[in-house]
């Protein structure tokens, strides 16, 4: 059985953006693998059916690594690759929005990232459709994601550090090929063999300067201009989400309780603990040249924040 305790969290695409909601209920909820198994299997066919659909991969068995809204993912050894992949298999007759919106943006984009292998992306290997599945086939990190990792609890600044760098990499190569990821989250980290975080779920990505009026991406994870109509900066935005993802690692919570930009302005001037329009608990002690580059990533005015060089130039990483 798995076991999730606590406040859980569900997302799932919806036509136009991430629908998010919460069960704040504290009762343990516990949920049948092989039940799910089952569910996924009638919903998306059966292993021996992929196989042949993938008959070049020469795949051996498959096995169910999880699913998302619109999507599952199963691993299986390729005799191509001479290595074990991951299969991200989309059905096309369902989330069209998405299907025909994203989708072809997203493999276009992802492909051009992967060609130069980075240490830091999820890479892509190939992609084929099969009658009415897209299957997108991908390196594998079995070690999970940088969520299920902070589930054991907040981060020694050290070790924050660490990690924090390989996501800086991820996000700098791919903004200095002109393209923004647009939902980066802890969920959106995968942890490679060697320990090393791999940027994932290139759903919402841009080449694009200014995006007008196009919500996308995790509630909880928006930037404050995202919350309205206007025109935004995806590489902006981007930044904003890779502070709320340190500000996590080290805190194991949000800075901001509130999504838009006069909410956060009042919940600060509240806030009694508050390091350059950040709040910090009062019991937890960090570093000066680390709350200075979170505050640079957090700061409300999108023109104001850092860049992604900014951030890979700040004293906290580099020591100088």
């Amino acid at each position: 059985m798995f076991k999730y305790f606590g406040k859980l969290l569900f997302w799932r695409k919806t036509e136009n953006d991430i629908e998010y909601s919460s069960d704040e209920s504290e009762q343990d909820v516990y949920i049948s693998v092989t039940e799910t198994n089952k569910s996924l299997l009638d919903k998306y066919g059966k292993e021996e059916m992929h196989q042949e659909n993938l008959k070049d991969l020469e795949l051996s068995n498959l096995t169910i690594l999880g699913s998302g809204g619109f999507s599952l993912v199963m691993e299986s050894y390729s005799e191509k690759y001479k290595t074990i992949v991951a299969i991200k298999i989309i059905r096309l007759d369902e989330n069209k929005s998405y299907v025909e919106k994203f989708l072809p943006i997203e493999l276009d984009l992802w492909g051009k990232l992967s060609t130069q292998r980075h240490k830091n992306i999820l890479n892509l290997f190939e992609q084929t459709k099969v009658d009415s599945f897209q299957y997108i086939i991908t390196e594998l990190a079995k070690k999970g994601d940088l969520s299920e990792f902070l589930l054991a609890g907040p981060l020694t600044e050290a070790k924050s550090k660490s990690m924090f760098k390989d996501i800086v990499a991820a996000v700098k190569f791919c903004h200095d090929q002109g393209i923004a990821h647009r939902d980066i989250k802890p969920e959106n980290l995968l942890i490679g063999t060697d320990g090393k975080l791999k940027l994932a779920d290139f759903s919402f990505v841009t080449q694009k300067d200014v995006v007008i009026s196009e919500r996308c991406g995790t509630p909880r994870m928006l930037a404050p201009e995202q919350t309205g109509m206007a025109s935004y900066n995806p590489y902006k935005s981007d930044i904003w989400q890779v502070g709320i993802t340190l500000y996590t690692m080290l805190l194991n919570q949000f800075p901001f309780k509130f999504l838009k930009k006069n909410e956060i302005q009042t919940e600060i001037r509240t806030h009694k603990n508050v390091y350059k329009n950040v709040p910090y608990p009062r019991n937890r002690m960090i570093s000066s040249a680390c709350k200075d580059v979170i505050a640079g990533m957090l700061n409300v005015e999108p023109t104001a924040r850092f860049s992604i060089q900014d951030v890979s130039n700040a004293k906290w990483l580099t020591g100088m």
